[in-house]
């Protein structure tokens, strides 16, 4: 990466835009010199912060970037142009700082920002997108960058006089060996969890061992209590208590035996015990219910001379009901009469109703026939003007569609008006284009003119210079050369005449377009301004007036419109009202037939009405009682009385019939019970004969409670052995998993251990380096091997950097310490022994030795520029000149451009390549 400009806006010390052009400057050592505080490192800065968003010491951070000499609307940023592998970028960044809000007087942050350009085209855009993008275009990130082209002030100090500990922070960061640290401290963590997970284990067996009882008069319980929580004692623990649980399951299953024997000889003596408890329990049942049946059979007996006695009332009540019947059936006859009266006198009351409405309707009718003949005479009136209005339908219809088809055209003729208008608008524009890109193409036809005549001037002056007489002109030939042309120093380079020419051949191009543009436009706006000249019969300075044309015409046709409108609705309407007559005069005829029918129909209801009054008169003279209700009534007083003596006799039939059959069925019941009665007193008698043993039944109840009692005991004794042989084996199984589980993480715990102890350095007896810090002080040797081929130069091969080797078993981490060998004495010393000089040369061979190393492990990284900040003001002359002849064979390498910030006076004299950074009230410049 070559910087070829810099431009820093309101960026730390410097107020106003400050152009830094790093392109005057040739392969070689540059020199950036000013006060202390006027903002020499500020330049590495932005060139560090453009490239990665950060400035190039530890010190500062972003937000501190915003110049205090800036005004309030001048915009903190950075762009930096640069070339990198033949190609062309430009980054703008702003960092995030406070400013003033546009709307009001209120601070506002402005949030960090940045493009990147390459060949003038972006490639990304945001803070963040384009570090990572510079990061692959460069192939190096921020601190890999620092250390290999950008040596910052104080910086490369921290790596000469770093601990151990920090050496190996700085190097994890340059050398990515992060995932190294990550794989020992995954190898450590996995080495601490199986430990927990192993002694975890082990706990949770001596816990568990409390869960095991081994009773103490047990032959086993010596043992058991001799490898008791005993942690390495585990297994002989299990060994002991698996036999005590053999012996004891062994007991379990004796006692078992016993039980069930004594068990099946109670089952049995408890089988007759319950036969003959049942038969007893039987004998009592039965005669307890022979009693009970004697007892309703003589209750039966009292109930058939009651009903008996009901049952002969009932019988001299049947002519009463006979004759009850009888007078029912004759009412039930008039009853029909009644309703069919009750029928008559509603008819009536309808008839009369209908002869009401038909007189109404009648009546009504009549209006509604005068109503419609006055109806019609009005719409005949009407009708009479029926022929003048024809006359104006007819002149409106043919002036409406001459005025219609006049505003149409006069309408399209003001659309092609402003089409028109709006083509010369376009041409217009395209002549205004045209004619600036005209001008910009003379303004670079003239510099390009005047720039190759200044270039070929200086070309053909440097050719003179070399011309001698008698030798050959190497353009002409001629061996005379009476007049040269004279040398004249210009700044015009071959690549800034070819970049004007480029430049020169697209404002050609561009003018080119913008020519055919405007001739193009113009045919169009003629083509146009030919045909609307043509369909007006207007000029084009006329134009205007076509819109004014228009809305004349336009009202015009509104006004007729209007007119012929409302005469079209008085034609409707004529027709509507000589169909009105015509419906009319149907209606007439209608209300006429409608009369004639009501008046038939009228008679007929007279005639019907008459009949109805005759027919009641008739019925009235049959009928007992005034009315309906009261026929109803009396039907229904009779109805319930016989139905109420027919209900009585029937339950009484009923009643008797069941209290007789209980008789009969309580009698078969007695002697069916007494039968068996004899049969199980007879069964029992026969069961003690067979069975001497239970003669006395009382002593046989009671030995049958004491087997019960012995064998609930033996159940108690058997279950509490269980419930102890269940819960210790129940513990054994549960212990005996745990102990595979727990052999098997005894195994990886050990492996796991000497892996971590290995990549970790803490092996006992070892020399305690670990993976990583084996692999950086790989790293480290080859860096001491760089730093030492410029540091021996710059000692007169005095002093040497040497890695020191720790013999120490007991200490800590090692292998990254650094110390100082002096040939002088041939003795080692720790480097904070040596002088600020001394330390500064060590310091920038191994920052030097540092940036070689990272460049041969990156590979392909193109490294053109390198910066140094400060530290040469602590050597003496001679030191100085073996330091500049160090930087000096640096720039040589690869044709390097070295960068150096420093104030010392020697360094101007030898150094012609500068930038001077002054300062003063209003912030801080370069010239």
């Amino acid at each position: 990466m070559r910087p070829q400009k810099l431009i820093l806006s309101a960026f730390g010390p410097f107020a106003e835009e400050t152009v830094i052009d790093f392109t005057r400057f040739k392969d070689g050592i540059f020199l950036i010199s000013g006060e202390t505080g006027a903002g020499k490192t500020t330049i590495f800065d932005g060139i560090c912060f453009a490239l990665y968003g950060e400035p190039s010491g530890s010190y500062r951070k972003q937000d501190m970037l915003r110049s205090d000499f800036a005004k309030d609307e001048t915009e903190t940023k950075v762009v930096f142009l640069f070339s990198h592998r033949k190609k062309q970028y430009k980054i703008e960044r702003n960092p995030s700082y406070m400013r003033k809000s546009k709307r009001g007087d209120k601070m506002t942050r402005q949030s960090p920002y940045a493009v990147l350009y390459q060949e003038d085209e972006i490639v990304t855009t945001g803070s963040q997108q384009v570090t990572a993008q510079m990061e692959e275009i460069l192939g190096m990130d921020r601190m890999q960058y620092q250390q290999i082209s950008m040596i910052a002030q104080g910086e490369f100090l921290k790596l000469l006089y770093a601990k151990g500990k920090e050496r190996s922070e700085i190097f994890r960061k340059i050398f990515g060996t992060w995932y190294l640290y990550e794989f020992q401290e995954k190898i450590k963590r996995r080495h601490l969890s199986c430990k927990y997970e192993y002694e975890n284990l082990g706990n949770t067996l001596l816990e568990q061992e409390d869960n095991i009882f081994v009773s103490k008069d047990a032959e086993e319980y010596e043992e058991y209590t001799q490898y008791l929580k005993q942690k390495h004692q585990i297994v002989e623990f299990m060994d002991v208590v698996k036999r005590y649980q053999y012996r004891k399951q062994q007991e379990y299953e004796n006692f078992q035996k016993q039980k069930e024997t004594q068990e099946e000889l109670y089952q049995k003596q408890r089988i007759v015990f319950s036969q003959i408890t049942e038969k007893r329990q039987k004998i009592k049942d039965i005669k307890e219910e022979i009693k009970e049946l004697i007892v309703q059979e003589k209750e039966n007996k009292a109930e058939q001379r009651a009903i008996k006695k009901e049952y002969d009332q009932i019988q001299k009540e049947l002519p009463k009901l006979h004759k009850k019947e009888l007078r029912f059936q004759e009412l039930q006859k008039q009853i029909k009469q009644y309703k069919e009266l009750e029928a008559l006198e509603k008819k009536k009351e309808s008839l009369k109703n209908a002869k009401e409405r038909m007189i109404r309707q009648q009546e009504e009718t009549e209006q509604k026939k005068e109503n419609e003949r006055q109806r019609e005479l009005k719409l005949l009136e009407f009708l009479r003007q029926a022929d003048e209005i024809e006359t104006q339908y007819d002149h409106l219809q043919k002036e409406e569609l001459k005025l219609h088809v006049q505003t149409e055209k006069n309408h399209e003729l003001c659309k092609e008006k402003e089409a028109y208008f709006e083509k010369l608008q376009i041409y217009e524009e395209a002549g205004e284009v045209y004619d600036k890109i005209r001008m910009q193409r003379k303004e670079y036809r003239d510099r390009l003119s005047d720039w190759q005549d200044r270039y070929d001037c200086n070309q053909a002056g440097l050719l003179a210079r070399n011309l001698i007489d008698g030798h050959p002109c190497p353009v002409c030939g001629s061996l005379h050369h009476p007049k040269t042309a004279d040398f004249k120093e210009s700044d015009i380079t071959q690549e800034m005449l070819r970049a004007l020419r480029e430049e020169t051949e697209l404002i050609d191009r561009q003018y080119n377009t913008a020519f055919a543009k405007v001739k193009q436009s113009k045919g169009i706006v003629e083509i146009c301004k030919e045909q609307l000249c043509k369909k007006s019969g207007k000029r084009s300075e006329e134009f205007e007036k076509l819109d004014e044309i228009y809305e004349i015409s336009l009202r015009q046709y509104k006004k007729v419109k209007k007119e012929f409108e409302r005469i079209k609705k008085q034609k409707e309407k004529i027709a509507e009202q000589r169909v009105k007559v015509e419906k009319s005069k149907e209606k007439q005829l209608n209300y006429v037939e409608k009369l004639q029918e009501i008046a038939g129909k009228s008679h007929e209801k007279d005639s019907l009405y008459k009949q109805t009054e005759a027919r009641i008169e008739e019925i009235c003279k049959n009928l007992e009682y005034k009315t309906y209700k009261d026929a109803s009534e009396e039907q229904q007083r009779l109805s319930d009385e016989i139905d109420q003596m027919k209900f009585n006799k029937e339950e009484i039939e009923k009643k008797k019939e069941s209290v007789e059959i209980q008789g009969v069925h309580i009698k078969a019941a007695i002697e069916e019970k007494e039968n068996t009665l004899s049969s199980v007193t007879k069964q029992l008698e026969e069961h003690k004969e067979m069975n001497e043993e239970i003669s006395d039944f009382r002593k046989f109840e009671t030995k049958l409670h004491q087997m019960k009692k012995e064998i609930q005991k033996q159940n108690q004794n058997l279950e509490q052995l269980n419930q102890h042989i269940s819960v210790n084996e129940q513990s054994i199984r549960f212990m005996d998993k745990k102990m595979e589980e727990y052999k098997e993480t005894e195994m990886n715990y050990t492996l796991l251990k000497d892996l971590s102890d290995t990549a970790n350095g803490e092996q006992k007896g070892k020399t305690k380096i670990s993976f990583e810090r084996f692999v950086q002080s790989v790293y480290f040797d080859l860096i001491l091997a760089a730093a030492n081929e410029r540091l021996s130069v710059m000692s007169e091969q005095r002093y040497y950097l040497l890695r020191k080797e720790e013999n120490d078993i007991n200490k800590g981490s090692s292998g990254l310490e650094l110390e100082i060998l002096d040939e002088w004495t041939g003795k080692r010393r720790n480097v904070r022994s040596l002088s600020g000089g001394e330390s500064f040369k060590a310091a920038l061979s191994l920052a030097l030795g540092l940036s070689d190393v990272i460049q041969n492990k990156k590979g392909g990284i193109q490294v053109d520029t390198i910066f140094i900040d400060e530290g040469f003001g602590t050597l003496d002359a001679d030191s100085l000149n073996k330091a500049m002849q160090i930087i000096n064979s640096l720039s040589l390498e690869g044709n390097k451009l070295v960068g150096i910030i420093s104030h010392v006076d020697e360094l101007k004299d030898q150094i012609d390549q500068k930038i001077e950074v002054y300062k003063d009230h209003a912030g801080s410049k370069v010239k």
